[in-house]
């Protein structure tokens, strides 16, 4: 409830009708180091703005795109289900899309499944069914993926599978 209300706050004092928040909670002040017990007290930042949309012709025609061949950080060495502000990965990833032009691309996990793509999630609609890459792909689960799935599931009627997607597949 208090962040809830942190967070409504910070919409409200930055007059966006429609906005973008991010939260992040770092380990705090204190001595440098990786030991996590060094910083007693966390901090919480709150960043809001507007939501970053792709220029309008890329709804009407689409966008280029490609399978790259950063691939997904293995889930063995570091877990996809913490949301962390490490984005190497996302970041090596988006300087080949910038070579190549491209605006989004796919990640592939170990095994050469899709994950996710480099700023968002994956989903095919395919024979009426929305498909997208389950959690043991390395996606994240975030709230803009399980939005969507219910969205479609519960609004609009259509089906949901979770399962392993394969490049072929896009």
């Amino acid at each position: 409830a208090e962040l809830r209300e942190l967070c409504n706050e910070a919409l409200r004092r930055s007059g966006l009708g429609n906005a973008y928040l991010r939260i992040t909670v770092s380990r705090g002040i204190g001595e440098r180091g990786i030991d996590p017990d060094a910083c007693k007290s966390p901090t919480l930042s709150i960043i809001v703005k507007e939501v970053p949309l792709y220029p309008q012709e890329c709804y009407q025609r689409g966008i280029g795109t490609r399978i790259l061949s950063i691939a997904k950080i293995n889930q063995d060495a570091l877990s996809s289900r913490v949301k962390s502000c490490n984005y190497q990965n996302n970041i090596l990833a988006k300087m080949e899309l910038n070579q190549g032009n491209c605006i989004e691309g796919f990640l592939l996990n170990s095994h050469g499944c899709i994950a996710e793509g480099t700023v968002s999630n994956a989903f095919i609609v395919k024979n009426g069914i929305l498909l997208t890459p389950s959690l043991s792909c390395g996606c994240l689960e975030g709230i803009t993926r399980n939005a969507v799935m219910e969205v479609a599931k519960d609004r609009f009627a259509v089906p949901v599978q979770e399962g392993q997607l394969m490049p072929y597949d896009l």
